[in-house]
């Protein structure tokens, strides 16, 4: 048998055996897997033992570590699925081997990390099951092969210590038996002084030896190496209290100094500094970390690591990255600790080191290591935002922190980020984070120091201005030395973001600045900015960032019609740029960039100032309107100055005139969608539609270039429109005119174009919601005769793929824009067939973003005053649908389990275990709607009346109780919720529980009666939850409480209140799921009307009267009786002396 199992496991993963031979040895594995055969346990215990060290070719000892390594995986398996079967003396037997292989492990160097980590998570699932109670030998015998053996044993104990501790406490995979994760947590705590002395031990022993051997010492740094990580993993979960933290600090701040170990040590620093404490504790880890010895031991290391960067000699980024995290930890902490105090803070000279060091941090020149620096510095910065009282820097360190800002947001020199990323485009999109960053603590620098963020700005612009002078003087034959002071690009776009920031925080924070002089300034700097954008520079770029600094200076001169008129020059100017030789199909990228800047800045002003952009709405529109006339106008610029117009239109406040305006400027809009021959031809059937956009071909794609730029600029046009619109006096006049003239030619576009959407995994909620508006005659045009077609043609090319993601885009935007006018919801009842038919032949994993999309779009866009009554017809279907698929998914599931639990998880799959995540989140997804809809989260409600005693439980939304008013509405709604209840994940059980309360309480204080039929349904859901769920300690302690609540309310109902007793169907059902009848009466006693009894005892009786439904938690299920024989009492009465007939005292007693 042992050869047998051998030469399976050999061929299972033989890189010499044919796929024949692979796939029969993996067959007759699993069979050995299944098998309860002592002799194969024999063999697969033999095949565990250590292996002889000599004797064997390199070669035999790989295939020998691969046999052994698949016996350990073999009893591993059986350890977690059969451990219940062991017999006594097999238990007995593996727990002796187990240590015997640790005790035989080979060197630390050679034995392979397979076997090491197959040994480890053996001990650690046998201990999951035996620890403490039924193995106390474990932690003593461990402790003393590290005193006896060698480096080998030492660290294969550690990395078992190691495992116990992830499975236990971080990666909690107890959660399924919480009383033995609460054992072994509470052993592994009362056991800390002993581990941390084994840990201390270990490091003073190894890291004193002297050997002058290369094999020696490189074992050595890999023990010392996984001692730091064990102790990393521990100092995560304990207390402060239970181990020494000065001991802790004072080995780790060595260690730092330590080439070998400093990674580990910083990392160990790293999760000290991140757990979450309060209180005393605290204050203690805040005063530990600003220690002399401690805090300038970290940035000593930081300078140290710097400074063999900058000279050449190594760049170790890692050990830098974990002491700026620990660093971004020990900020957090301290921030948090000094807001929670009620004294100011006295800082120590280390505070002051400390905050100087995260902003010079904060320019280094890795993005990775200046973000961590800037999360360190940000925390710290902003306590004297929160409270200046406790706090508060000197404004000489907010002009380092402005001065820092400003350098950073125009700093592009990417080379030493360039590792940290595996692309380009990643890294770009981290300096887009950081800098957002940025502006987020030069925003908190403009509350606190408005003068110093302005002056700093002012003198920067000063400088730039002052050297772009120099440079546009002989901007084509300057000198090297004019060369090297040039102004880049990057530069001013760098500064735009500071100054825009500045400004606009100023305004929006009506920031009160003390010097009157500044906004002077400003507005000379906005002159000079002005005369150079008009100044003939022939850099693109950097005359946008001037343009763009311009306009964040716009709040100050608003009121200046002549100087606002100049900018307007300036906006109108760059959405003309014309530069010889260039055509709108022949322009350069830098060119449509400019002009798509202008024509946004544009958009901008109307939005910041428009009222004083409204005074010069005459010019505008003259200007834009010959602007429109021209052929050099691209889609999204046309959409930018219709969206300019339509804001400027709604500031007159006259519906008659912003109809007037919008008719003229999207007359050729609507005439496309409504008078054109071609596209009306296109639209009549699928084919057709996908001819005019030519995804047929490469060289139909090519053909059918003016028909696409045609489609989706008309629809960025109406979009922006609808975008920018407000509804006046009850009317919103772009919808008016959309919904009387194209919209139902854009939602035949929709449809016909949705089985295209969903073959390439585009589609998008709004499609489904824009048919919601449809009346019968327009339904009947539009579906008529061009159903979606299963067979239309995906297109093959690339080009044309890429386009048809931007129009599903763009009608997305449209649909959007639509669904947040109230006049769009006038909801269809054919509802339950849209959302059903997007479902249909979709996989689960698919059906989750389906249903999460479409409810979170109903959520977001729908009016609160739309929710009644009309959702109600589109939520309810909606929901039906949903729990149709999902109820059929969780009998499968829960047959499957029933059937053979043990078969089904050895055959499981990577698909099968995915659909089983999806549908789980999907079940609590559907909760989770659920109770968006019905609870009012924010208005808890205490019932009164038969439930006096019931905690307090979210209010139902005025949305809920019109649901529930209404007949299938509410039958509907408590089905669902009822029968997720009693579903197999907890989570959403829990997530039912929640709603199941709140709805049954809203029911019967609203005065309602249920009828028996309900009444069995909800009852019966209970109990079967109980069954379900019980054996989790913590939810089933919810559903008692609950189930008092719920007999009592079901059970005496308001035409039975005067009763004695509750209504018969309730007690037959207890009776027939095995209740016991002594305690059911008890229980119903204490419930009776009249009967006054505390909810603790009402709980308590129920239990024990439901106690044969409950099922048995696991952490119980093999609990054992204990008796000894012959075990004397640990105290005894003592005997009353015959002779003494007075009262025994004390001293007789304990004498």
């Amino acid at each position: 048998m042992e050869a047998s199992l051998a030469q399976c496991i050999e061929q299972s993963v033989s890189a010499s055996a044919t796929p024949e031979q692979r796939r029969a040895a993996t067959k007759a594995y699993n069979e050995f897997k299944e098998s309860k055969d002592p002799t194969v346990m024999a063999a697969a215990l033999a095949l565990c033992a250590p292996q002889p060290k000599t004797g064997y070719t390199p070669d035999a000892c790989n295939v020998r570590h691969m046999v052994r390594h698949g016996a350990l995986l073999l009893m591993e398996h059986w350890v977690r699925l059969r451990w219940n079967e062991f017999s006594e003396t097999e238990r007995t037997q593996l727990k002796t081997e187990l240590f015997q292989w640790i005790e035989g492990t080979g060197d630390i160097m050679q034995e392979i990390p397979q076997v090491k980590e197959g040994i480890c998570r053996l001990a650690v699932e046998i201990a999951k099951r035996e620890w403490p109670q039924k193995w106390p030998e474990l932690m003593p015998t461990l402790f003393t092969i590290t005193k006896l053996r060698g480096m080998g044993q030492t660290e294969l104990v550690l990395l078992t210590l190691l495992r116990i501790a992830e499975d236990v406490v971080q990666l909690q995979t107890l959660n399924d038996a919480p009383q033995r994760r609460k054992d072994i947590y509470q052993a592994l705590t009362d056991m800390i002084p002993g581990l941390f002395e084994l840990f201390f031990g270990i490091l003073n022993k190894y890291y004193s030896l002297e050997d002058p051997s290369p094999a020696v010492m490189a074992a050595r740094a890999k023990l010392l190496a996984s001692t730091l990580i064990t102790l990393t993993c521990y100092v995560e979960f304990v207390q402060l209290k239970e181990f020494l933290l000065d001991d802790v600090f004072k080995m780790l701040c060595f260690l730092l100094n330590d080439s070998g170990l400093r990674l580990q040590a910083a990392n160990c620093l790293c999760e000290i500094a991140a757990r979450k404490f309060k209180g005393l504790e605290l204050e203690q880890l805040c005063s530990k970390f600003l220690k002399q010895e401690v805090m300038s031991e970290i940035l000593s290391s930081i300078g140290g690591i710097l400074a063999a960067t900058e000279q050449g000699r190594e760049n170790d980024s890692t050990f830098l990255l974990a002491l700026c995290e620990t660093l971004a930890g020990v900020s957090k902490q301290i921030s948090a600790s000094i807001l929670q105090s009620d004294q100011k803070f006295e800082y120590p000279s280390t505070f002051v080191e400390m905050v100087n060091a995260v902003i010079q941090l904060c320019q280094h020149p890795s993005c990775v290591v200046a973000r961590v620096a800037l999360s360190a510095a940000a925390p710290l910065l902003k306590v004297e935002q929160k409270d200046a009282s406790k706090l508060a820097y000197p404004p000489l360190l907010w002009t380092v922190v402005c001065k820092m800002i400003q350098q950073r947001l125009v700093f592009n020199d990417y080379t030493q980020s360039a590792w940290d990323f595996e692309d380009y485009a990643e890294l770009k999109k981290a300096y887009s984070h950081f800098r957002s960053e940025l502006c987020d603590l030069l925003r908190t620098a403009v509350v606190i120091h408005p003068s110093v963020a302005v002056n700093v700005g002012l003198t920067r612009l000063r400088d730039l201005l002052q050297r772009t002078s120099i440079i546009s003087l002989t901007p084509l034959t300057a000198s090297n030395s004019n060369a090297s002071c040039a102004v880049t690009a990057e530069e001013w776009a760098g500064f735009h973001r500071y100054l825009d920031t500045v400004c606009s925080t100023i305004v929006k924070e009506s920031v009160y600045i003390v010097n009157s002089d500044i906004p002077m300034q400003f507005i000379g700097a906005f002159d000079e900015l002005v005369a150079l954008s008009r100044a003939g520079e022939d850099n693109l770029s950097r005359l946008s960032s001037i343009a763009s600094c311009c306009s964040a200076l716009s709040h100050f001169i608003a009121d200046d019609t002549a100087r606002l008129g100049k900018l307007l020059e300036v906006v109108f100017a760059m959405g003309a740029l014309e530069l010889p030789g260039e055509t709108r199909a022949t322009r350069s990228p830098e060119s449509r960039e400019y002009r798509k800047h202008g024509t946004a800045l544009f958009v901008r002003l109307c939005v910041d100032h428009p009222q004083q952009m409204a005074k010069h709405l005459e010019a505008i529109k003259l200007t834009i309107s010959q602007r429109l006339t021209l052929n050099t106008v691209s889609g999204l610029e046309r959409q930018h100055y219709l969206e300019g117009l339509t804001v400027l239109s709604n500031v007159a406040n006259d519906p008659v005139a912003q109809s007037a305006l919008l008719e003229h400027m999207l007359a050729s809009d609507v005439a496309f969608f409504c008078a054109d021959p071609v596209f009306i031809r296109a639209v009549e059937n699928v084919q057709s539609f996908a001819l005019f956009l030519g995804l047929q071909d490469i060289e139909a794609f090519a053909r059918a270039v003016d028909n696409r730029a045609n489609l989706t600029g008309k629809l960025m046009s109406i979009t922006g429109v609808l975008k920018r619109c407000k509804t006046i006096q009850d009317r919103h006049v772009a919808f008016e005119l959309i919904s009387k003239t194209c919209l139902i030619p854009i939602l035949k576009i929709v449809w016909l174009f949705k089985e295209l959407f969903a073959h390439l995994n585009l589609l998008h909620p709004d499609i489904l919601q824009s048919i919601m508006c449809l009346n019968e005659a327009d339904k009947s045009n539009i579906f008529a005769d061009n159903r979606p077609c299963c067979d239309f043609p995906v297109p093959s090319v690339s080009a044309a793929q890429g386009f048809v993601s931007i129009l599903q885009e763009t009608l997305s935007q449209f649909l959007v824009t639509c669904t947040f006018r109230s006049e769009f919801y006038t909801l269809r009842d054919d509802m339950t067939y849209i959302i059903t038919h997007g479902m249909e032949n979709l996989p689960i994993i698919k059906m989750r973003f389906y249903f999460h999309s479409v409810v979170r779009s109903l959520v977001k866009n729908c009016p609160e005053r739309l929710l009644l009554p009309k959702l109600s017809s589109t939520f309810v279907p909606l929901m039906s649908s949903v729990f149709t698929f999902l109820h059929g998914q969780w009998q499968e599931w829960m047959s499957r389990k029933d059937i053979d639990r043990a078969h089904e998880e050895s055959e499981a799959t990577l698909e099968t275990f995915v659909n089983e995540q999806v549908m789980h989140q999907m079940s609590r997804d559907l909760m989770e709607v659920m109770a968006n809809f019905l609870l009012d989260t924010n208005k808890p409600q205490v019932t009164a009346g038969q439930a006096s005693n019931f905690e307090s439980v979210s209010a139902i939304t005025t949305f809920g109780k019109e649901l529930l008013v209404d007949e299938s509405a509410s039958q509907c709604t408590i089905t669902i919720a009822f029968t997720a209840l009693f579903w197999g994940d907890t989570l959403t059980s829990y997530k039912a529980y929640k709603l199941c309360r709140a709805i049954t309480a809203y029911i019967v204080e609203s005065g309602r009666e249920f009828d028996i039929r309900c009444s069995s349904f909800m009852f019966g859901a209970f109990l079967r939850s109980l069954r379900v769920h019980g054996d989790e300690e913590g939810h089933v302690a919810l559903l008692l409480s609950f189930g008092v609540y719920l007999y009592r309310w079901l059970g005496h109902s308001r035409g039975a209140s005067d009763s004695s007793s509750p209504q018969p169907f309730l007690r037959d059902m207890l009776l027939q799921a095995g209740c016991n009848e002594v305690s059911l009466a008890h229980f119903e006693r204490s419930i009776a009307p009249g009967v006054t009894t505390p909810q603790r005892k009402c709980k308590e009786l129920f239990k024990m009267a439901v106690k044969g439904i409950i099922k048995e938690s696991v952490s119980t299920q093999w609990k054992e009786e204990v008796h000894i024989q012959h075990l004397a009492p640990l105290w005894k009465m003592p005997k009353k002396r015959v002779d003494d007939e007075k009262v025994i005292s004390l001293e007789d007693l304990f004498g």
